[in-house]
């Protein structure tokens, strides 16, 4: 009933579960520990720069960090060392770039297209939670994005129906109201790395041309499955000396960039083709759950909400 192919390489202890009723292909190498996991219901993209520890946590309705509660497709992935948090939620289109060197917290609100990029040097902590639009210090269905960037204390607040692009410098305590549901663009720009694209309801990013179906490497709801050459870091553009983390949402066109020699965790859920290329240098898991979206320690719930999601996106359209 599915298409799946696990290709985990040695050099460290993988773990590979793969559901049927999918079409991923997850390419697992050594030497890392990563764990990719993909929300569904939004396009949510999250790269994590190099020289630092990120965690993914995905805490649904409840805010539970190991235990993932109903209603919403999250991963729950723990990481120590690190004091970051991402929290992504529905219904806006943002994108956060947070470099390292401090503590960044970032709320961002998906259900559209959201794009976290944590830079190094730090310890970053990822927590997306799609459908239930409920965040820790964010108010649901407000679209609010709180975003605290490196070597200070910046807080983003971002409010729907609008365009607003906030650059947030560190060593500084800015407070920004921006206005989502649209194309907003949040770049905190402490030392460097930003994004560079934000892509809209048309779902473009850099070098990812979603909505015709093509991917750099991915091809999902289009059910194309993609072939990675392991030990070989094939995605986008795969750095080194890296510790990446990467979230993405199917039901969409996500672009996952892993960088090797670090810890990454990868968590793919089916209901599209993600393909995710992970570096080694540590113990990889891989978990790919089908048709219903979950993740690790995820309980899965209806697809009433996918439903009610696309039929609002159509009449957005």
């Amino acid at each position: 009933m599915a298409m799946e192919m696990v290709n985990v390489s040695p050099m460290a202890m993988e773990m590979v579960n793969v559901r049927p009723m999918a079409m991923e292909m997850v390419n697992v190498r050594p030497m890392a520990m990563e764990m990719v996991n993909v929300c569904p219901i939004a396009m949510e993209m999250v790269n994590v720069s190099p020289i630092a520890m990120e965690m993914v946590n995905v805490r649904p309705i409840a805010m539970e960090m190991v235990n993932v509660s109903p209603m919403a497709m999250e991963m729950v992935n723990e990481r120590p060392m690190a004091m970051e948090m991402v929290n992504v939620c529905p219904i806006a289109m943002e994108m956060v770039n947070v470099s390292p060197m401090a503590m960044e917290m970032i709320n961002v609100c998906p259900m559209a297209m959201e794009m976290v990029n944590v830079s190094p040097i730090a310890m970053e902590m990822v927590n997306v939670r799609p459908i239930a639009m409920e965040m820790v210090n964010v108010r649901p269905m407000a679209m609010e994005m709180v975003n605290v960037s490196p070597m200070a204390m910046e807080m983003v607040n971002v409010r729907p129906m609008a365009m607003e692009m906030v650059n947030v410098r560190p060593m500084v305590m800015e407070m920004v109201n921006v206005c989502p549901m649209a194309m907003e663009m949040v770049n905190v720009r402490p030392m460097a790395m930003e994004m560079v694209n934000v892509r809209p309801i048309a779902m473009e990013m850099v070098n990812v041309r979603p909505i015709a179906m093509e991917m750099v490497n991915v091809s999902p709801m289009a059910m194309e499955m993609v072939n990675v050459s392991p030990m070989a870091m094939e995605m986008v553009n795969v750095r080194p000396m890296a510790m990446e983390m990467i979230n993405v949402c199917p039901m969409a066109m996500e672009m996952v960039n892993v960088s090797p020699i670090a810890m990454e965790m990868v968590n793919v859920s089916p209901m599209a083709m993600e393909m995710v290329n992970v570096s080694p240098i540590a113990m990889e898991m891989v978990n790919v759950r089908p048709m219903a979206m979950e993740m690790v320690n995820e309980r899965p719930m209806a697809m009433e909400m996918l439903m009610c999601v696309l039929w609002q996106w159509r009449w957005l359209m």
